[in-house]
């Protein structure tokens, strides 16, 4: 795949009112539903708005050329007092979500200079913060349907029609905790609406599937990492439980990431997994922990490097179990 263009989306700053420095890395990448190419990128405090297109250049000897660049349309800041975590566009085509461990801020793509705060799960006293948000995102048809996962192990589905600070209509998930591992376990990494009815919901050791018509608990629970259970001991000394792994579906096939460079396919219709991982061998340094999929592809990154691969079709059950699931080419 040949590269369109590069450009840096942020600088680090400094914070001078939290003496906190903000670094350049970017968390989320997000293209808005456009004629033209935009996209939104944020870091821990600000989220910009580009558009990619053909800017045109003159050469020392007056030649004009036109070449793909980049020009920075709006800045959406100083609306998170902690680190940005989702952005998620709107079916609408004019509005985002953006949320961080406490709020969800709802943006109209152009304006920049207000957001409406949605959700606030900031309480009067910070002792008394049983749960933070861990990820956010709009039904892809529904613009009125926002949800958000937290690390109690639960799923909040909204409806922005109600109130302008609605309740959740549905909450899924939530258990008692069984030992200290059980409360970070437990904690939803990341959530997504499928077809079907279906919410995805992935936290450390398991991807659960839910059909919000029948919300009493999970319709499919797929043990990503039962094996690791008897390590999480050593998991929690050296960081690797926290680590937050994300999900995606694309029809039928649900997917989600894991150790050793390995992404799971799972086929819901038919409950068969068609890649495994090798519990063996586990490389706790090599991690799929973003990914993304369409009807014919699946994109998944691995420290600095983004493979795809073709999916197989809707009536196929061929699994993809072999070493190429893991370690393809970069394309």
């Amino acid at each position: 795949m040949d590269k369109v263009t590069t450009f840096k989306s942020h600088d680090p700053e400094f914070d001078y009112l939290k003496s906190l420095e903000i670094e350049e890395k970017i968390n989320k990448v997000k293209f808005c539903l456009s004629p033209a190419t935009l996209l939104l990128t944020t870091n821990d405090k600000t989220i910009k708005l580009w558009r990619v297109g053909e800017t045109a250049t003159y050469s020392a000897d007056r030649q004009k050329r036109s070449e793909l660049g980049t020009t920075l349309k709006r800045v959406f800041g100083n609306a998170h007092a902690y680190h940005v975590n989702s952005i998620s566009l709107n079916s609408d085509g004019e509005t985002f979500a953006s949320s961080d461990d406490l709020r969800v801020n709802l943006w109209n793509l152009d304006i920049s200079t207000r957001a409406f705060n949605i959700i606030d799960l900031k309480p009067p006293n910070m002792e008394d913060l049983a749960e933070v948000i861990t990820s956010t995102t709009f039904h892809p048809d529904r613009c009125f349907q926002l949800m958000y996962a937290s690390s109690k192990g639960t799923v909040n589905l909204f409806d922005l029609r109600l109130a302008a600070r609605p309740s959740p209509c549905v909450v899924l998930g939530g258990s008692t905790s069984e030992s200290f591992f059980s409360e970070i376990v437990v904690s939803v990494s990341d959530a997504k609406f499928a077809a079907d009815h279906c919410v995805l919901a992935r936290d450390f050791l398991a991807l659960r599937c839910w059909d919000l018509r029948a919300t009493r608990e999970p319709t499919w629970t797929v043990p990503v990492h039962d094996h690791l259970k008897p390590r999480l001991s050593d998991l929690y000394d050296s960081d690797r439980i926290f680590d937050k792994f994300e999900c995606a579906a694309a029809g039928n096939l649900f997917f989600t990431g894991s150790y050793s460079n390995h992404c799971f396919v799972f086929d819901y219709k038919t409950k068969a997994t068609l890649s495994k991982p090798h519990p063996t061998t586990v490389d706790f340094e090599k991690r799929v922990l973003h990914l993304a999929a369409t009807d014919t592809k699946l994109a998944f990154a691995t420290h600095d490097t983004l493979y795809f691969h073709d999916l197989p079709r809707a009536s196929s059950s061929t699994p993809i179990d072999d070493d190429s699931a893991c370690t393809a080419s970069p394309s």
